[in-house]
């Protein structure tokens, strides 16, 4: 928000400044850290790999790449999206234009306030036997995040009059973005670590990172097509990526968790 109102030199500067007094205040907090004690057991043989070992990462496999759907469109609210708030969203509020980089910082903000609220949620689902299971939460976790597409699909088909948009539709949709990731992201990361073999884990957490990459390179790449298609229509294919991705996962969850279920 400062490099957009006051400058770009001064909201990076500001930044930097930030980072340093981090910095400083780790450093100045090492002395009190508590030793750490873990030393790798040289002479202990690796674990070698299994014919067991192959299903499990065929399903951990399945469920890295139905993730890619949502991680693809969750990517857009730091690209495209910022130039279609700019282009279809009233960002008058009390006499003043509110920044486009504020609505980027929501996706931060609920993250952090409705995490509580989502694992009170599940303590709840827990308790009463109907907590999902980790694929179900991904698969729910891809279908919110079509759900937020879909306010942006609308808060474009109600704009396209020249009439901007409420700032209500991309609020709803950063929310509904931040619980689908809390679903999704933390879940695939658990689920991976656990069902991976031991011999593998490190790498296999590797490739968990990796599509967040592909993921990046594949929602850049579908940016060419928001002028040719315009809001309503690139929202839309959006919204289908990622309810696609969510579909798919919630269709593998009984012969995903068959080859999983030894390992978890």
């Amino acid at each position: 928000g400062l490099g957009e109102v006051y400058g770009w030199s001064l909201g990076f500067g500001l930044a930097a400044a930030g980072m340093l007094v981090g910095l400083i205040v780790y450093l100045s907090g090492l002395k009190y850290l508590p030793a750490d004690t873990h030393k790798p057991d040289a002479d202990k043989p690796r674990q070698p790999i299994t014919a067991a070992d192959v299903p499990v990462l065929w399903g951990l496999a399945g469920v890295l790449l139905a993730g890619i759907f949502f991680s693809t469109v969750y990517a857009q609210e730091f690209a495209v999206f910022n130039v279609w708030v700019r282009q279809a969203v009233e960002r008058e509020a009390f006499g003043h234009d509110v920044p486009v980089t504020w609505f980027t910082a929501l996706d931060g903000f609920f993250c952090i306030t409705l995490t509580p609220i989502v694992l009170r949620l599940w303590r709840h689902q827990a308790e009463r036997g109907r907590e999902p299971t980790d694929l179900g939460k991904i698969g729910w976790g891809s279908l919110l995040g079509a759900a937020g597409c879909l306010c942006l699909t609308a808060a474009s088909a109600l704009a396209e009059d020249g009439t901007p948009a409420s700032m209500f539709w991309p609020i709803a949709c950063y929310a509904l973005m931040a619980v689908g990731f809390l679903y999704y992201w933390p879940t695939t990361l658990a689920l991976v670590s656990n069902a991976s073999p031991r011999a593998l884990t490190g790498t296999m957490m590797g490739f968990a990172f990796m599509t967040q990459f592909v993921s990046g390179m594949t929602s850049g790449w579908l940016g060419r097509f928001y002028e040719p298609l315009g809001g309503v229509k690139f929202w839309l294919l959006h919204a289908g990526i990622s309810a696609a991705g969510g579909l798919m996962v919630l269709a593998l969850i009984r012969p995903v968790n068959r080859r999983l279920r030894p390992k978890t």
